[in-house]
């Protein structure tokens, strides 16, 4: 197994997860849960929206989604709400249809062409049973890029992807996500394990690495000194949390900030806060220097 040094493991965990149950007391307790779930995404600040998938329809929030059908429901945790909540949602689920384990990884090397380099590496790799490597490589206009390891048809596929430049949190190069999903017998066994609290972080680690050092490419070593890494760069991982007042804010300062700057250096200040619906008392108690209309 190629180990490379330049890595190290920030984050490790669950990304993704697809839990069912059938029409009776398991999915009514399912649904009691989800429903609590979805009012603690909205208090941390995502939308409720509609939501279908598969047949099924409900809402979603944040990294949470919940749907009903004629014969039972699901519920599917993504991002930061699969590495919190999965384990403990998925004793009250008939089935775990997916879940996903993710390492992200810091690269001193600062190798922005990791995923492009890693599919020719796969390629080149000695081949099994005389198959060639099943693999493909997207790259994206902004200088993300993602290599997909396996077939979508088969019970696992490998993703090695830029999460820096996914997120739009850090420079090309900076943070690699290496992911492994899980489906079908693959993903129940996995679900056991995380149900009997053995999915610790060595554990996730262990099965991703395993998963992409068996394909020839290069990997990080476990999780050597990662608590210690993960303080490091704690300040700096946005990856996992974000909800949808951060994108809006975050889209407010790429987007709109520099307008508003210009309009309010040009003495439009009292104009921009009407423009925004925060005229009157809650403009005032806002920006207690506003000028009221008398003053303009």
């Amino acid at each position: 197994m190629l180990i490379d040094s330049a890595l190290s493991v920030v984050q490790a965990g669950i990304d993704y997860c697809t839990m069912t149950a059938k029409r009776g007391d398991r999915a009514e307790q399912l649904r009691e849960r989800a429903n609590r779930l979805l009012a603690e995404q909205v208090g941390s600040g995502n939308e409720l929206k509609m939501w279908k998938f598969s047949g099924y329809r409900g809402k979603r929030s944040g990294g949470v989604a919940f749907g009903v059908r004629h014969d039972g429901c699901i519920l599917v945790l993504s991002s930061s709400a699969a590495a919190t909540l999965t384990v403990e949602s998925i004793p009250l689920a008939d089935n775990v249809s997916r879940i996903d384990l993710q390492l992200t990884c810091f690269d001193a090397s600062q190798q922005a062409e990791r995923a492009h380099l890693a599919y020719y590496s796969m390629l080149e790799a000695p081949r099994r049973r005389g198959r060639p490597p099943s693999a493909s490589l997207r790259l994206n206009s902004t200088g993300g890029q993602t290599l997909y390891c396996g077939s979508r048809a088969s019970d696992k596929l490998g993703r090695l992807y830029d999460k820096g430049i996914e997120q739009k949190t850090a420079p090309a190069g900076a943070y690699w996500r290496y992911e492994v999903e899980y489906k079908r017998s693959q993903a129940t066994e996995i679900a056991r394990l995380a149900a009997e609290a053995k999915l610790d972080d060595a554990l996730i680690a262990a099965f991703v690495v395993d998963y992409f050092g068996a394909r020839g490419l290069s990997v990080p070593a476990c999780l050597e000194r990662f608590e210690q890494v993960a303080e490091a760069h704690r300040a700096t991982l946005q990856f996992d949390g974000v909800t949808d007042a951060d994108r809006t804010l975050r889209w407010l300062n790429q987007t709109v900030a520099a307008s508003v700057k210009r309009l309010v250096d040009s003495g439009r200040l009292a104009e921009v806060i009407r423009a925004l619906g925060l005229g009157g008392e809650r403009a005032l108690a806002l920006l207690p220097n506003l000028p009221t209309s008398d003053e303009e």
